[in-house]
């Protein structure tokens, strides 16, 4: 199925002992497990020679190598430069890869904010979140992003040149963004995904976004979706990663 879920909810085997065979970047989980341990069986299957998405397993390398020789790269741009020659490289293995199209407009807001170079970076960045969106449209990480990058492309038109409309065009890109990212993983929570972390760091940018905007009744309303997060953090509990 397109995106990976079938209704509100991730593609699930029906039950232990039982297979499911899905593209790999369609959204997924496994059967639960109340106790006893969890064995995992997991084939990869790369098609090659026919018509297909040939192409994947080089471009899963492809995007794997772009996390791993990072370190070896040397300022924050150039790293930034080397993955998206990895993820534009994967790209051309499959260009129907919802995950390179993601990685490599993330890769491009990072060399942005390494080196800002106008909005036109901002752009392309925001055009390969939108593709990915088309291709992987149940991923709420994706939409998250998506709304990042939107914010920071509105962040660079008021600073140049304010346009009202443009403004107003792209608050209401962000909101829907946002929100779309909140309820696919409400829907992933729910079917039983451990979602937390990503689904707090939407919640997070959401609210921090809506009071720039001095909504503060609206960013009360979303940030009191992870409350009991903030309290854990307080008391010394695990790190919130604004993504």
């Amino acid at each position: 199925p397109s995106g990976g879920l079938v209704g509100n909810e991730p593609l699930k085997p029906s039950g232990s002992g039982h297979a499911l065979a899905h593209h790999s970047c369609s959204r997924h989980a496994g059967a639960a497990t109340t106790g006893g341990v969890r064995d995992i069986l997991v084939l990869f299957v790369a098609v090659k020679g026919v018509t297909g998405p040939a192409g994947w397993e080089v471009g899963s390398r492809l995007k794997a190598n772009a996390r791993r020789h990072r370190p070896r790269c040397g300022d924050a741009r150039t790293r930034a430069l080397a993955r998206v020659l990895h993820h534009r490289m994967a790209i051309d293995e499959s260009r129907v890869d919802g995950e390179a199209w993601q990685h490599l407009g993330m890769a491009i807001l990072d060399c942005h904010e390494a080196e800002p170079q106008g909005t036109r970076p901002l752009e392309l960045a925001a055009a390969c979140l939108g593709r990915a969106t088309e291709l992987t449209p149940n991923d709420g990480k994706l939409w998250n992003n998506v709304a990042v990058a939107f914010e920071r492309l509105l962040h660079a038109l008021q600073d140049r040149s304010p346009d009202r409309l443009e403004s107003e065009r792209l608050d209401e890109r962000i909101i829907a963004a946002y929100r779309r990212a909140l309820s696919v993983h409400s829907a992933c929570r729910e079917a039983g995904c451990d979602v937390e972390g990503d689904y707090e760091s939407a919640c997070l940018n959401y609210g921090l976004y809506l009071s720039r905007k001095d909504d503060f009744a609206g960013a009360v309303e979303v940030l009191s979706k992870i409350e009991r997060a903030v309290d854990s953090l307080k008391e010394g509990g695990p790190d919130l990663t604004i993504r």
